[in-house]
C-alpha cells in the first residue's frame, strides 16, 4: 500500500490547484457536490463544504481522511508520495509553504539555505555527474 503525502504537501497542492483553476472556496464546493451528488445521496462520499477546503488549503487538516483523498482525486492531485526525485524539490515547496504560515522564520531560513548554497557549490568540482561512479 503506498504511502499519502505530508498534509503540508496535500495543503501545497490544493491551493496551486484552486490558484491556477482560479477557482473560488465556493465554485470548488458546488463543482464538486454536483459532479458527486449520487455518492453524497448514496453515503459513499462525504459533501463538502468552504470550511474544509480552508483548513486542508491551509495545512490545518492534518490527517489525510478519505474525504481529503476525495477532494485530491477530484482536483487531479496525486495525494500518494512521489518518487525520491521530485522529493527535493517538495521539501522546498514546504519550507516555502512554512515561511508563509510562520513568516518569523524566514530570515534564519534564508540564512541557513544560503549556507547549503554556498557548500554545495564549493563542493560541485568534486561531486560525481550524474550516472557517473567514484
Amino acid at each position: 500500500m503506498k504511502n499519502y503525502r505530508s498534509y503540508l504537501q496535500i495543503a501545497s497542492e490544493v491551493d496551486r490547484v484552486l490558484k491556477a483553476q482560479r477557482l473560488t472556496l465556493r465554485d470548488c464546493v458546488d463543482t464538486y457536490n454536483r459532479k458527486y451528488q449520487d455518492d453524497i445521496t448514496n453515503n459513499i462520499k462525504a459533501p463538502l463544504n468552504k470550511d474544509f477546503i480552508q483548513r486542508v488549503r491551509s495545512g490545518k487538516c492534518k490527517v489525510i481522511s478519505r474525504r481529503v483523498v476525495d477532494l485530491c482525486i477530484f482536483l487531479q492531485i496525486d495525494p500518494y508520495e512521489q518518487s525520491g526525485e521530485a522529493s527535493a524539490i517538495q521539501e522546498l515547496k514546504d519550507i516555502e509553504n512554512l515561511i508563509r504560515q510562520y513568516p518569523v522564520l524566514e530570515s534564519g531560513l534564508l540564512r541557513l539555505l544560503q549556507d547549503i548554497h554556498r557548500l554545495l557549490e564549493s563542493n560541485l568540482e568534486k561531486m560525481p555527474l550524474s550516472g557517473e561512479v567514484m
